[in-house]
């Protein structure tokens, strides 16, 4: 008959899991078969900082250091998961939003979803927001804004078409090439041009971000 744990034996092996890298007071007590409540004191007891709390703002180091990279491109997230399986990078924030901001440069727009098969990807690269949805094919408007206006004038060639301010902003976003509607990035001058706007307009953009 086996020798029954000791307390010590026990806040060991839970304090060796935490150490070794992310995981949530949930996940540890799941694999360690203990209480979640225990887990949370050793982490305390650890100097840890709770979970979830770890990494605000989050940067790429974080995002990297709490995913995965798996064949294909894609990444799978060490960090915690929702009850119903979604990885989470916060209490309200998903892992894919925010793969896709630190990917694109920001945010994203509507609904946030996987391109690729893999279930529960976290790679930038593989997600789509409302905005890049709505530019396929077959799609020609979102939330009011000519898309078709703003691709012309991205990737076309003069005489460009006026675009209203909202649609100026949307297309000063879709400028980063990450973004896929540019193959490179657009001068100040080249870009103010293509949208009808003045340079230090696109510079205030540049420094102090596009108003909402």
């Amino acid at each position: 008959m086996p020798t029954p744990e000791t307390q010590a034996e026990k806040w060991e092996r839970t304090a060796r899991l935490l150490k070794a890298g992310p995981i949530s007071n949930g996940a540890a007590a799941q694999q360690l078969r203990v209480r979640k409540q225990f887990v949370r004191q050793v982490r305390e007891d650890l100097g840890m900082r709770p979970y979830w709390l770890r990494r605000d703002p989050w940067t790429l180091a974080d995002y990297e250091e709490l995913s995965v990279p798996v064949g294909g491109g894609h990444r799978m997230w060490l960090g915690r998961h929702s009850t119903d399986g979604v990885p989470m990078a916060g209490k309200t924030q998903t892992a894919y939003r925010l793969a896709f901001r630190l990917h694109y440069g920001r945010e994203p727009l509507g609904r946030c979803e996987g391109t690729c098969t893999r279930k529960a990807c976290v790679a930038g690269e593989h997600q789509e927001d409302d905005v890049m949805r709505a530019a396929e094919p077959g799609r020609l408007t979102y939330r009011g804004l000519d898309l078709v206006a703003i691709r012309k004038a991205l990737r076309g060639k003069p005489p460009y078409p006026p675009l209203a301010l909202p649609e100026q902003r949307m297309a000063f976003r879709l400028a980063d090439p990450a973004v896929g509607l540019v193959r490179e990035e657009l001068a100040v001058v080249e870009l103010a041009r293509r949208l009808g706007c003045c340079d230090q307009t696109i510079r205030r953009w540049r420094d102090d971000g596009v108003p909402t």
